[in-house]
């Protein structure tokens, strides 16, 4: 028997067809420290939204300059940094960025970042169906099998006994984009009810199907 419904049971454990993507692509924070007169790390590369953070760890005062060697271009500008005091700055255009320190531009004090587009974030993949866990579990003698199809498909519920046997396979059709509700009655293709024991539910007809467990008891 097959009915179709318009809400999940409320206590489904949802599996999916799908794997699960990964966290969409975040803004990074590079470290640079200042040392030996020299920034270090002086050639850098990065995505747009990530963010540089200078640190000055020598006793000379240095600054974070935006531009050319001693031409600065207003673009950032640290001011004076003593031993221990820090800069940060955010980049949001693609681009390449010099910079040098006002104090050494002379001696050649300088660096540059590379900003390119950010990666495209992977999107999450809508899984194509869903199988709920079945409800009573454990049963006796009849259980509802719950699944969603978020697309048209055909496809068919089979119960397999703890051998791998197939015992039924029943609600076998073309279904609309849906949820749907399947009752299995605890007996076999031939009508002969089954004995106590652990069987597995399948949703076929979609690629990736997931099986699940469940229990008859008499």
């Amino acid at each position: 028997m097959r009915h179709r419904v318009t809400h999940p049971f409320f206590f489904a454990v949802i599996c999916s067809f799908a794997l699960i993507a990964p966290p969409l692509a975040s803004a990074a924070t590079i470290e640079v420290s200042i040392q030996n007169t020299a920034f270090v790390q002086q050639d850098i590369t990065i995505h747009v939204g990530d963010t540089v953070h200078w640190t000055n760890t020598e006793d000379l005062f240095h600054t974070v300059t935006a531009g050319n060697p001693c031409s600065a271009n207003g673009m950032f500008n640290s001011g004076a940094l003593g031993n221990g005091d820090d800069f940060s700055f955010t980049f949001n255009n693609v681009g390449v960025v010099n910079y040098f320190c006002a104090f050494h531009c002379i001696s050649g004090m300088t660096g540059s970042i590379t900003v390119n587009e950010a990666p495209t974030p992977v999107q999450p993949t809508t899984p194509a169906a869903t199988l709920n866990q079945n409800f009573p579990n454990p049963f006796n003698p009849t259980t509802s099998i719950e699944y969603v199809l978020r697309v048209r498909a055909q496809v068919a519920v089979a119960i397999y006994d703890a051998q791998g046997a197939l015992v039924v396979r029943m609600d076998q059709g073309l279904r609309d984009a849906g949820t749907f509700r399947a009752e299995w009655n605890g007996r076999d293709a031939k009508g002969k009810s089954v004995g106590s024991g652990v069987y597995f539910y399948r949703l076929e007809g979609i690629v990736g199907a997931v099986t699940r467990k469940m229990v008859l008891l008499k």
